[in-house]
Parts: structure tokens; C-alpha cells; sequence
């Protein structure tokens, strides 16, 4: 396989939207009633080549709008069928029998699949949930054995196919070689692949590329008390996962892989850090009521709690709330717990930034300065995603 650099990226890519531009997409016609209405013909990439195929039906429209923070109810709900349509469960129910595209019944017929995603509708796609479908699709390519093609590549939105392209989403699902850059620079923001670990080992390599994807800053440092907050409140993360996110007494809904998954950018012109983490574990609201709990944390908890659950997972957003005000700790002292409290300590340490938390169904958000939101929804997000939003200050030192 030829060795992957930009340069021939980019020329792969090219030549994959060339290949599906010239297609004769003819109208299907068949005798009598017509058996799928909405069956077009469509093209699918699958990393080195592209092949016309038969949509059975018309594609699925994702929201316009995929952010957690300005659209997270109808963002989850995106995210949740997404892992459901990726069919990790029926591929392990029937080893070796499933298929991302449908064998044709005669030899000259061409290959099939049920629907697709229209990604050509997107507008908005944040890096923190470009991450998650990263991490859906991989787990996805990793249980089936093989990526799912992309469908109809050629027109996706820039701004769906550049978030997804810049983390590295065809290298993870298989499509593209991995790469050796950890960085990509685009439009004077750099952009950290998704590198993704099993434990809190992996810290030292993710914490290395992540100081170089800061010192990419043009003017803007990190003071050592950011640094160090920072270093801390992930490795808080990525030890958390190893230690509540995978217990092996927990019978999931989807075959998970046991890892999590990271990711950066870094804005100069705005001098604004980003990063987030997401995990498939059990969730917070899953793991915290599993954790030996003090009577105060038990108290508070409850007072949260609602009577009647509207919808399955009402209550997430106080459970997310409570693991961040007491963690598992059992001193007295709120923010004093080792976890889930340290992170806040990140925001409160450069008083300028945010903190959303989304698990299961829950979301928790914390902004320096201003009163914590917290809302659920019907919808799972599928683990764990945390996201910080740091504002430098301009001239920050090292000392």
C-alpha cells in the first residue's frame, strides 16, 4: 500500500469525487409497480475505489446544526441513530455473515444498501461530535471487520467532511492509511487527530501531542498552574474511564471496544483551546450510584431525583451534577474528591472557559462565572463525552 502523505490525500480524494461525477445515474425502471419507491442509484467510497450501488431508499437527513452545546437534543438524537443503524449488535449475533452492502441476486446487478446518510445537509459539525461518530464508526469497522463505504462523498458539506477528514475519521475506520502527523493546520487552526487508548498509560503519549498542538499558539502560552490543570483534569478523564466506564458485570446494549477517545484544537486567531474526550462506557449516571457514596452525596442526590420520569433517562442530568459536586470521595469537602470534580478545577484555574459534560442522556455544562445548566434527554449519546473550551489570554507565561 502506497505510504499516505497530504499531497496524495488529496489526490485520492479528488480522483474518488471524479470517479462518482461521471456515473450515468439513469432512472430504474422496472415492469409494473415499482417494488422500492425511493431506490436511486448512488456511489460508495471505500478508501482506494469507488463503485455504483442501489440505495433502496431515500437517504436520512441528519440535523443541520450537530453541536452539543447549541443543539443537543436533536445532536443526541442524531448520534443515537447513527450507532444504531451502524448494526454492531447484529454483526455479532451472526459472525461472519453481515455485510455493509447487500450481494446483487444476478451477477450484472448492482450492490445494494437500505439508506445513507445525506451529510450534504450539514452546516455545522463541532470537532467534539465529529469525535463521537469517529469513535462510533470505529468501533463499528473494528466488531464487523471491514469500514463502512461513504456514501455519496462527493457531496458531502465541507463543513461535514473537514471536521471528520481533519481527526482523522478515514484513517480510524480503515479507509485511509494512518498517517504520521498528529497535526493538521488549517485556516490558522491546528487540529489534533483523535488518538484513542485503553488506560491511563497512554496519558504521557496523548499529553506530549497535545503540548505540541499548544505550542502552535502564535502569542498565547499556558502558565504552569493552566498547564498542570489541565494535564491533570485529563488524566482525571482517561483514568476514570479505566477505572468506572468498562466494568466487566455490566451487560451493554452495543459491543464496545474499551477504549476512549481525544481530541484538540487550538483557534490563533481567537486564541481558544478546545478539547474533548468520550468514552462508551456505562455512563456516569450508570457508574456513579455503583460507587460507595457518603450519606451528604446520597442526600443531595435525592433531592434532585424527580418523582415520575417523564422519559427514560430524566433523572442523568442529576446524577452528572452530583458526581461533579461531591465525586467518590468521602471527606467532607465538596471539590475536594479525587474524578469527576477535578476537571471543573481546569475551568476555575484559567476563569475563562467552559466545561460540558454529556452522558446517557444528561448534560451538564459549567461556565466561569455564571450558574451550571443542567438538561436531559429521551436519547443516549452512548457513553461519555466531556469537552473543554479554554479562552487564552494573550502573553500568558511559562514561568
Amino acid at each position: 500500500m502506497k505510504k499516505l502523505t497530504p499531497r496524495y490525500k488529496r489526490w485520492l480524494l479528488n480522483r474518488a469525487r471524479a470517479q462518482q461525477r461521471s456515473f450515468n445515474r439513469r432512472p430504474i425502471h422496472r415492469k409494473g409497480k415499482p417494488r422500492y419507491v425511493g431506490a436511486h442509484r448512488v456511489t460508495a467510497w471505500q478508501g482506494y475505489a469507488s463503485e455504483e450501488i442501489l440505495s433502496l431508499q431515500r437517504p436520512l437527513a441528519p440535523p443541520s446544526n450537530l453541536c452539543i452545546s447549541s443543539c443537543p437534543e436533536e445532536t443526541i438524537g442524531f448520534l443515537d441513530t447513527v450507532r444504531n443503524r451502524l448494526n454492531t449488535r447484529k454483526a455479532l449475533e451472526k459472525p461472519g455473515t453481515f455485510a455493509w452492502l447487500q450481494v446483487p441476486r444476478r451477477v450484472t446487478g448492482l450492490k445494494r444498501t437500505q439508506t445513507y446518510f445525506d451529510f450534504s445537509v450539514i452546516e455545522n459539525l463541532s470537532p467534539a461530535v465529529a469525535l463521537v461518530m469517529t469513535a462510533e464508526y470505529h468501533r463499528a469497522a473494528e466488531i464487523i471487520g471491514s469500514a463502512p463505504p461513504a456514501i455519496e462523498l462527493d457531496k458531502w458539506s465541507d463543513a461535514a467532511f473537514l471536521p471528520l477528514f481533519r481527526l482523522g475519521f478515514f484513517e480510524a475506520i480503515g479507509q485511509l492509511e494512518e498517517s504520521e502527523l498528529d497535526l493538521v493546520d488549517s485556516d490558522d487552526v491546528f487540529y489534533l487527530r483523535a488518538l484513542s487508548g485503553k488506560s491511563g498509560t497512554d496519558l504521557e503519549r496523548i499529553s506530549k501531542a497535545l503540548l505540541e498542538l499548544i505550542a502552535s499558539l502564535d502569542g498565547s502560552r499556558l502558565s504552569r498552574d493552566t498547564r498542570m490543570a489541565l494535564n491533570s483534569a485529563l488524566g482525571e478523564a482517561m483514568v476514570n474511564v479505566s477505572k468506572w466506564a468498562y466494568p466487566s458485570d455490566y451487560e451493554y446494549a452495543f459491543p464496545n471496544l474499551g477504549k476512549f477517545w481525544v481530541t484538540a484544537s487550538v483557534d490563533g486567531r481567537n486564541n481558544l483551546l478546545t478539547v474533548s474526550i468520550y468514552d462508551q462506557g456505562i455512563s456516569i449516571p450508570v457508574s456513579y450510584p455503583r460507587q460507595p457514596l457518603k450519606e451528604k452525596a446520597w442526600e443531595y442526590l435525592k433531592s434532585l431525583l424527580s418523582s415520575e420520569g417523564e422519559f427514560k433517562f430524566q433523572d442523568d442530568s442529576a446524577y452528572i451534577d452530583c458526581a461533579m459536586r461531591f465525586g467518590n470521595s468521602h471527606s467532607d469537602l465538596e471539590y475536594r474528591g479525587q474524578g469527576l470534580p477535578q476537571m471543573k478545577e481546569l475551568i476555575d484555574t484559567v476563569e475563562n472557559g467552559c466545561l460540558t459534560i454529556c452522558s446517557r442522556g444528561g448534560l451538564w455544562q459549567y461556565e466561569h462565572g455564571r450558574s451550571t445548566v443542567r438538561k436531559s434527554f429521551p436519547n443516549s449519546i452512548g457513553g461519555t463525552l466531556i469537552e473543554w473550551k479554554l479562552k487564552l489570554s494573550e502573553g500568558e507565561t511559562n514561568d
